[in-house]
């Protein structure tokens, strides 16, 4: 579509003789301006609008006065609202520019990390990049629950819940993985991704880890008491730059060292898409 498309609705349903005595209405008048799609929308605010027609005729500050004088129109003027579906049409052309840039960024991450989950590297034995102001607030802040000679070898950030769901007890959750434990840390962001708040630290020792099953961001820890914990690994690195590396080296690290634990230890099932 191109050019301005009009939309009116009668405010008032009740119509009255227009200036060329034809019937009219007080009404809102929306201009809906296309350039292939919806390029933005303007309120025209209040116009007589003739029945029957798509025709109208506009009223100045001074016409309306008159009018309400007559009793033709309400005083006050009755409030109108602007339908939210005419915004999703009046902006429909930044609407799907919006939805190609979010389709291209999304293949571009997904085309990198795939080749990089699937990679046979050695696993990253620490300790933890720490490139980012996230990076070395949080292993400051790992640091202060380490027992003497405890090493750092992966952290990142990751949730308790898949992506795109909204779970009642949804958190985030720092999870980082040492020497000697696995540990975990319930933490706030803000709308930025600043950290407003770090609490509940907690840990487990490597070796009540029975197994791990790992695709691509998901990692599912059983442990030897038969609990479990899930989470997942959030994709972007722009604040913490180990969350690639946690995602596909931690199931290979514990893989490891368990394929060297003595018999009757639980089995290890992996699997890294």
């Amino acid at each position: 579509m191109f050019g301005t498309q009009d939309s009116f609705d009668c405010v008032v349903p009740k119509t009255f003789q227009g200036p060329n005595h034809d019937q009219v209405c007080l009404a809102s008048k929306v201009s809906l301006h296309f350039v292939g799609a919806g390029v933005y929308l303007s309120d025209e605010g209040y116009v007589l609008k003739v029945s029957g027609k798509e025709e109208f005729y506009s009223l100045t500050p001074a016409n309306l006065k008159d009018l309400q004088s007559a009793q033709l129109i309400p005083d006050p003027l009755p409030p109108y609202h602007i339908a939210w579906y005419q915004y999703v049409i009046g902006y429909s052309l930044w609407i799907i520019i919006g939805i190609v840039v979010l389709i291209s960024l999304l293949q571009r991450f997904f085309g990198k990390l795939r080749p990089f989950l699937a990679t046979m590297a050695a696993p990253f034995h620490g300790p933890p990049l720490a490139r980012t102001d996230g990076d070395k607030w949080l292993v400051a802040e790992l640091g202060k629950h380490l027992e003497p000679g405890e090493k750092l070898q992966q952290l990142a950030l990751a949730t308790n819940f898949a992506p795109g769901t909204t779970p009642k007890n949804a958190k985030s959750i720092f999870i980082a993985l040492s020497d000697r434990r696995l540990m975990f840390m319930d933490c706030k962001l803000g709308f930025t991704g600043r950290i407003k708040s770090a609490e509940n630290f907690s840990a487990r020792p490597r070796s009540d880890i029975a197994r791990v099953v790992g695709d691509q961001l998901y990692l599912y820890f059983a442990f030897t008491d038969e609990t479990a914990a899930q989470v997942w690994i959030v994709g972007s690195q722009g604040k913490y730059s180990n969350q690639w590396l946690f995602a596909r080296d931690v199931p290979h690290l514990i893989a490891v060292e368990r394929a060297n634990t003595p018999p009757g230890t639980p089995p290890l099932t992996t699997v890294n898409a």
